[in-house]
């Protein structure tokens, strides 16, 4: 994640060898913590190159159910109190996907932790999505001129439109191996780990259909190119390009990626039929409620439309609402909006604050 979130706390770089000792530590401690609770998933260190000599911070894979049960800022106190150390931390944002922490070195420094969130569903593919210094960016790159699938920590995934509606997202696969041969890659040579940085670029290099133009930043984005640009591993992927004699295949204007991708993972295209059969469910639901027929039946109108029909969803149970309005007759549904009607009393519009007198 970069080491700068704890930089006004002292946070500076430490040999491997004093990294992997303060992770085996904290990993224990979090562990314990976790187990303690009924968590039997354990966390674990992202892997870098095997010669990387040094580290500005320490990515950490920590179970996403476990630590939203215990509490972010819990769970950061209970570490403290477990390793006697107190520990700055910076969490951005309350729904941020990882929380960051820095361990005290003893002369006024510390080393900075982040602890990255992920569910049980991702949690395996996330661990090497993350792994080997941003590797899993550089495959994401080629995965876009895919027809834009999706290759990140959470599986090979693609949008699913259906008359340019956007309907949610499918998950191809969440198998990592499955999803890096799918791409083009060398699973086998993955597996195998690397020692160096050029190993790295070397193995992200090695693909069919690789083409260097795609990385290139004035190829990408406004948002990649911002967040790119800043990555060590990303610029020094660039430079290696340079300076190498690499193949340019040339990207058809239409693969049919997401098709190939539909055979290669069948069970995707059971996602795509209950998406399909959700959207139909809301289009159906939408024409029997809505604010024309409820005003219509009611009589109420403008800023007390909305109130009501929330509230007539809630007194029907929210959670089988679609249900109840697809199983009621049209005139059973008037009848029981009226009925509800006569016992609803509207809250009272709240003023602003410039308006409220003493």
């Amino acid at each position: 994640m970069g080491g700068n979130a704890l930089k006004a706390y002292g946070a500076r770089r430490v040999t491997a060898a004093e990294a992997k000792k303060v992770a085996v530590e904290v990993c224990q401690v979090v562990d314990a913590i976790f187990l303690e609770r009924g968590f039997d998933r354990k966390s674990h260190m992202i892997q870098a190159y095997r010669q990387k000599a040094d580290y500005g911070d320490l990515d950490i894979v920590v179970l996403e159910e476990a630590v939203h049960a215990i509490g972010i800022m819990e769970f950061l106190a209970l570490v403290e109190q477990r390793l006697g150390k107190t520990m700055p931390n910076v969490h951005d944002h309350p729904n941020a996907s990882h929380v960051s922490a820095g361990y005290p070195l003893g002369d006024g420094t510390c080393l900075q932790i982040d602890f990255m969130f992920a569910n049980a569903a991702e949690y395996d593919f996330a661990c090497q999505y993350y792994a080997w210094n941003d590797l899993g960016n550089l495959m994401t790159v080629l995965a876009k001129k895919m027809d834009k699938l999706k290759f990140g920590h959470s599986g090979l995934t693609s949008v699913f439109k259906e008359g340019g509606h956007l309907l949610g997202t499918v998950y191809l696969t969440q198998d990592f191996e499955k999803a890096v041969r799918f791409l083009g890659y060398d699973y086998d040579r993955y597996a195998q780990g690397f020692d160096t940085l050029e190993e790295i670029y070397e193995f992200a290099a090695n693909n069919p259909r690789f083409n260097s133009d795609i990385y290139l930043l004035e190829n990408r984005n406004h948002e990649a190119r911002m967040r790119d640009k800043k990555r060590s591993t990303y610029g020094g992927f660039l430079k290696w390009m340079a300076e190498q004699p690499l193949p340019k295949y040339e990207w058809p204007e239409n693969g049919q990626w997401v098709e190939k991708a539909l055979q290669a993972f069948p069970e995707a295209v059971t996602q795509m039929t209950h998406m399909s059969e959700v959207e139909r469910k809301r289009k159906t639901v939408k024409s029997i409620y809505n604010g024309s027929l409820v005003s219509k039946v009611t009589g109420l109108q403008h800023t007390a439309l909305g109130p009501f029909m929330e509230a007539f969803k809630k007194h029907c149970g929210e959670a089988g609402f679609d249900d109840f309005i697809l199983a009621t007759d049209k005139d059973d549904l008037a009848k029981k909006m009226l009925d509800f009607q006569k016992a609803y009393v509207p809250k009272p519009a709240i003023k602003p604050e410039a308006e409220l007198t003493l």
